[in-house]
């Protein structure tokens, strides 16, 4: 397994759409903070902390263009007959390009966290070395709020990759669901039936979505975190047995 992920790595490090992915995201943090700093020359460092915490939203569409840089392609049917003559076995390829692409994840989060700060830490006014201290453990709960909702996204991805032939396809799916399905509950929940209201109030405790928003209003609720990490890893696990059905019963 630890060999195959390594190969999976090589490959996804030798795509340039990586590369180019990392560096507009990089290119588009250094505008931002360029554009607070000169805009906003009373902004501290802790503010820029504040306005990262808000944006945790978007790495559930980030997961999406980097999940596919190592999901299985089954357009290209060879490569994986390949592997799968060689001896590797369906679950194992499943589960091989899913860490592969977790990693890649996890890395790419890193290095934009990390531009992030040390650019704001470097350009911004710095004040209460205490309120600082405060802002970046507020920082580290909402992430940890938000990891297991990214590896739910995660599942999701894979699986979308796999059953939908189409990596097209499966783009334009996963970004409306991200859209559109949070509209989904409040509709059903204003239909005056029992069986949709019922619909709604169970969509809004399993959406994805529905916590994000809940992180900026309960702030250090370790409640709050543990029902995240519930949510998460259900959607991983249930979307990682699905996938892998699929998978092993797919034609290649």
């Amino acid at each position: 397994m630890l060999n195959y992920v390594r190969a999976e790595l090589y490959k996804a490090s030798r795509r340039r759409i990586l590369y180019v992915m990392v560096g507009l995201l990089l290119a588009g943090e250094c505008l931002f903070c360029l554009g607070w700093v000169f805009g906003w020359p009373d902004g501290k460092f802790e503010d820029m902390v504040a306005l990262l915490t808000s944006t945790m939203i978007l790495g559930m569409y980030l997961v999406i263009p980097l999940t596919w840089l190592t999901a299985p392609d089954t357009r290209r049917g060879d490569t994986l007959k390949n592997e799968v003559s060689y001896g590797l076995s369906r679950p194992m390829i499943y589960m091989g390009k899913m860490c592969a692409a977790l990693t890649v994840c996890l890395l790419t989060c890193g290095i934009v966290f990390a531009f992030y700060l040390g650019s704001n830490w470097v350009l911004c006014t710095h004040g209460d070395p205490a309120a600082e201290r405060e802002m970046l453990a507020v920082l580290g709960y909402v992430v940890l709020c938000a990891l297991p909702l990214w590896l739910g996204m995660l599942g999701v991805c894979m699986l979308a990759f796999t059953v939908l032939r189409s990596a097209v396809t499966a783009v334009v799916v996963l970004f409306l669901g991200l859209n559109l399905g949070p509209l989904l509950p409040p509709l059903f929940r204003a239909v005056q039936l029992p069986a949709f209201q019922q619909l709604g109030r169970m969509g809004e405790r399993i959406s994805l979505v529905g916590p994000f928003w809940g992180v900026l209003t309960d702030a250090m609720d370790w409640a709050f975190l543990g029902r995240c990490w519930l949510l998460g890893l259900g959607w991983l696990a249930v979307s990682t047995e699905v996938g892998l059905l699929f998978f092993q019963r797919q034609e290649l």
